[in-house]
């Protein structure tokens, strides 16, 4: 009995990749594919692996943001709080992404919608960075 509960989580962990975040009809939909067996977790726009990773998506409205006038502050915030921020392309649209040791947090500004993302990794034997590059070689806007 145990097994088969085991086997059918994993059949339902491999079932969700490529992982698909926001709705639809939404200019914030995406897609990424990430190594590992990713799962939905209990919580809207979370995926969770069974390694001890979590990626997070978080959109809202805000039309009033830009790039020009959001990226220069969120960048020097998190700085400030020792994380390295880099420039990144995400589906041909500019993000920013902060990276300390074990999280990623990532800002993305498209159609007047606002993404946040976050990337936790909690197991040290996953490369947090080979992680990062897979996220943004794959990252796909759906609409």
């Amino acid at each position: 009995m145990l097994l088969s509960a085991l086997l059918m989580a994993l059949s339902a962990c491999a079932w969700a990749n490529p992982m698909r975040f926001g709705l639809t009809d939404s200019p914030g939909a995406f897609r990424v594919d990430l190594p590992g067996s990713w799962a939905r977790g209990s919580v809207a726009g979370l995926f969770e692996d069974v390694s001890g990773c979590r990626l997070q998506a978080i959109e809202s409205v805000n039309a009033e943001r830009t790039p020009e006038n959001t990226y220069p502050g969120w960048k020097t915030r998190f700085e400030k709080q020792g994380y390295t921020v880099q420039q990144v392309r995400l589906g041909g649209v500019p993000a920013l992404l902060a990276r300390s040791t074990d999280n990623v947090m990532g800002l993305v500004l498209r159609d007047g919608h606002q993404l946040n993302l976050m990337l936790n990794v909690s197991n040290p034997e996953v490369n947090v960075d080979e992680l990062l590059t897979q996220f943004v070689k794959t990252f796909i806007w759906l609409n």
